[in-house]
């Protein structure tokens, strides 16, 4: 089991709250918008087509922070003491695979964070 001293390197409180208040600001924002766009199909149909893209993106964002908070954690509570044990035994085969199961998570992680990123 982890350390305390290393799950509280990782907290995902904030930006999980700060996604929040940003979605609530572009809706915020974008309900003005249609309020103001109501007259104008066109430009009350871009407006919704906008607000599902926004929430869309959000989600994804948020989908994102939990997925990189589940794999922290999985590092901390699973691996790294994995590793530990394993380098007391000796066992730098074990070391090893759990190491390279660590960097193909983080590679992982930061290709979704690029595709998030890209759109």
């Amino acid at each position: 089991m982890a350390t305390e001293s290393m799950q509280s390197v990782v907290k995902f409180d904030v930006p999980l709250k700060a996604l929040c208040e940003a979605q609530r600001s572009a809706a915020m924002y974008l309900e003005a918008a249609y309020l103001n766009a109501v007259e104008f199909p066109d430009m009350a149909s871009m407006v919704r087509m906008n607000a599902v893209r926004c929430r869309a993106q959000q989600q994804e964002a948020t989908a994102l922070v939990v997925k990189f908070r589940n794999t922290s954690r999985d590092v901390l509570d699973t691996l790294m003491p994995n590793i530990r044990e394993a380098a007391m035994e000796g066992d730098s085969d074990l070391v090893q695979a759990n190491v390279e199961l660590a960097i193909e998570w983080a590679l992982e992680m930061e290709k979704d964070c690029e595709k998030t990123k890209e759109k």
